[in-house]
């Protein structure tokens, strides 16, 4: 067994049973998948906020966005889930897009600045996504 068979198939799921659950040290979260723009103005079209837990750090530091820019983040989030794929349509980033929106469980939510990922090559997914909301 090699060391990604390791991570993917103990060492993540044993972290989020020990930190995850109603009195664990993770924090409810919700992403609604933006789905393309509805119509000639630009507006976005979106799906139902789907539920997902993730350890939730407020700090705000100076990160680089995928552009280059640097931004001021507000909040880091780290899934220690693979989160479902949306289909790619229409230039959509797989699993989680700029465009989608992440609402924390207090109901704030802030523009995605950054999404990154400990990549798992036989999945092409990532063990671990990490996102800076500003």
């Amino acid at each position: 067994m090699g060391f990604g068979s390791i991570i993917r198939n103990t060492a993540l799921p044993l972290t989020k049973s020990l930190i995850g659950g109603d009195d664990g040290f993770m924090d409810n979260v919700t992403i609604a998948a933006w789905q393309g723009d509805s119509d000639d103005a630009g507006n976005a079209s979106y799906g139902s906020p789907m539920p997902f837990q993730a350890i939730v750090v407020r700090k705000q530091q100076l990160i680089k966005k995928a552009d280059g820019q640097e931004a001021m983040s507000q909040t880091y989030l780290a899934f220690l889930e693979e989160l479902p794929s949306h289909g790619g349509a229409n230039g959509r980033r797989e699993p989680l897009d700029e465009r989608d929106i992440i609402t924390l469980s207090d109901g704030t939510t802030g523009p995605i600045l950054n999404i990154e990922g400990l990549m798992d090559e036989t999945t092409a997914a990532p063990f671990l996504l990490e996102v800076y909301l500003g």
